[in-house]
């Protein structure tokens, strides 16, 4: 904790791992414990709410898997974990582009990444019995400096993030709590002013909100890149529609979890099945 604060203009929030029954748990936002944690899943997901905190469950298919059971609140999934996705890969399959590690590492570590079909899966999955946000995270164990540049968590806050820490703090993890953030491979292409929001009665609903479904919802979807992209608009785990457009209005007439995804498609890296950006939900409720 006392890592924590305002360094060299980056704002550095310390928190916890937690190696419990059914995996790696991430704790977020929670008063410094008495004691340590629970190694019962269970028990450490209520010792972390009971502190105010809440969690997220860490890269659920690599290195320590996550054994699923029954279903708990569980805030968040990991969909990409930077770590995973590295050590995860085939050394023959990446020995074309090791010797660009030393020249450019980002590209190398790109070209590296696999598809996280099996984590969106799951998180459609569990999004049907409770709404939960998706991560993209880093989990650096090695090449700090390129790494700290290939992924992104974009907040939507509602003023600009404070110079006071304990107000940035708090900031960022209300955003965080409300799913008011979306995921980028920042190294493959900035993706600085994506929305994904909805209409209800002339009111605005962010990424992250439950929407009662008693009257039209309109979803719609801002992505103004000067290059290809190709957009997936996600129901449910399933792609309803897509689109190359910069600007797009779908009229939500089913309830269920919407999301969005955007494929680059031209000069990326990146394989065709690896999104480079993954919205959080709208949630359309009865």
């Amino acid at each position: 904790y006392s890592s924590q604060g305002w360094k060299e203009g980056i704002l550095v929030l310390a928190e916890s791992e937690l190696s419990v029954s059914r995996g790696h748990l991430v704790a977020l936002d929670f008063e410094r414990p008495v004691r340590r944690f629970s190694l019962n899943t269970e028990d450490a997901f209520y010792e972390i709410r009971a502190g105010g905190g809440f969690s997220i469950i860490a890269h659920p298919y690599s290195k320590t898997r996550w054994s699923w059971g029954k279903f708990i609140e569980y805030r968040g999934i990991e969909i990409i974990n930077g770590d995973s996705m590295l050590r995860g890969r085939n050394i023959l399959t990446s020995l074309p582009s090791l010797p660009a590690l030393l020249i450019k590492p980002e590209y190398a570590l790109l070209k590296m990444f696999d598809s996280p079909h099996r984590n969106l899966r799951k998180w459609d999955e569990l999004n049907n019995l409770h709404p939960i946000y998706g991560y993209f995270s880093l989990d650096a164990h090695l090449l700090y400096r390129p790494a700290l540049n290939l992924l992104r968590l974009h907040l939507l806050l509602q003023t600009p993030l404070s110079e006071d820490f304990d107000t940035a703090k708090h900031q960022v993890y209300e955003a965080l709590r409300k799913g008011r953030f979306y995921n980028s491979i920042h190294a493959a292409a900035h993706a600085y002013g994506f929305r994904f929001s909805g209409e209800e009665e002339e009111k605005t609903v962010l990424m992250g909100s439950t929407v009662l479904h008693d009257s039209p919802v309109t979803l719609n979807i801002k992505a103004s890149f000067p290059f290809g992209k190709d957009i997936h608009l996600v129901h449910n785990g399933k792609m309803i529609f897509r689109s190359a457009e910069d600007s797009i209005s779908y009229e939500a007439a089913h309830l269920g979890t919407y999301r969005v995804e955007v494929y680059l498609t031209e000069r990326s890296p990146l394989g065709k099945n690896i999104p480079w950006i993954v919205s959080n939900p709208i949630f359309l409720r009865e």
